[in-house]
């Protein structure tokens, strides 16, 4: 049932759980005293071993960029053709005055409005719970990377990361498809430039594929549950 489950406050946006111990004896007791109604998703490799239960989930897309010194590097991973495609759509936007700023969190509102208009009732941020939890994570004080794409003067996508232990975690993104259809290769492109500029060691997608995360050449992690 849905209103009875506890969850991290966050839902299942946060892949990578680990029992957070030096000592494996601590960590191997965490696990054997889960019983009942009790679900560990997303768990970290490093945990796959310390109890039978523990099986393969699903699997988080990294892009490992410490040694890139500028996105013109990473690029180089694809080919000639698909990096004339990329310029000639980014020169496109351009065209329409785009603007790429450092947003806030009252630019989170057009992110949710955004991304539930792009997918409707699968959107994660139908549900209240969820869109009052990003506010409020936001507000901790961590190295949030909030980025607005405003073409013609109206804010048409927004992006959310958030740099953590030299890793550059990609959040979400509200985007208007529907009017700017390479606007998300351009999100993608930037947060990805920015992660190199802030000589993080990886980007990282979160779980599942979405269709983009392999073309962009990150890399698959097996997470366990």
């Amino acid at each position: 049932n849905e209103e009875q489950k506890i969850e991290f406050f966050g839902g299942g946006f946060f892949e990578g759980n680990q029992a957070w111990s030096k000592n494996k004896e601590i960590k191997t007791l965490l696990y054997q005293s889960v019983t009942g109604h009790i679900f560990f998703d997303s768990i970290e490799p490093c945990d796959k071993d310390l109890d039978p239960r523990i099986e393969k989930g699903d699997e988080k897309f990294i892009l490992p960029i410490q040694n890139y010194q500028n996105i013109d590097q990473y690029l180089e991973l694809f080919s000639s053709k698909r990096r004339s495609n990329l310029k000639r759509a980014f020169k496109k936007l351009h065209e329409n005055n785009l603007q790429i700023k450092p947003g806030n969190e009252k630019d989170l509102d057009i992110l949710f409005n955004l991304n539930i208009k792009r997918f409707g009732d699968e959107s994660v941020f139908t549900n209240p719970k969820r869109v009052e939890s990003f506010i409020k994570m936001t507000k901790l004080p961590n190295q949030w990377k909030i980025i607005t794409f405003t073409i013609n003067n109206k804010v048409e996508a927004v992006s959310l990361s958030t740099l953590y232990q030299n890793t550059y975690l990609y959040h979400n993104a509200g985007t208007n498809l529907s009017d700017y259809p390479n606007l998300g290769s351009l999100v993608i492109y930037q947060n990805i430039k920015r992660a190199i500029e802030l000589k993080a060691n990886y980007f990282d997608a979160g779980s599942e594929d979405l269709g983009w995360k392999s073309r962009w050449h990150l890399q698959p992690v097996q997470l366990y549950k």
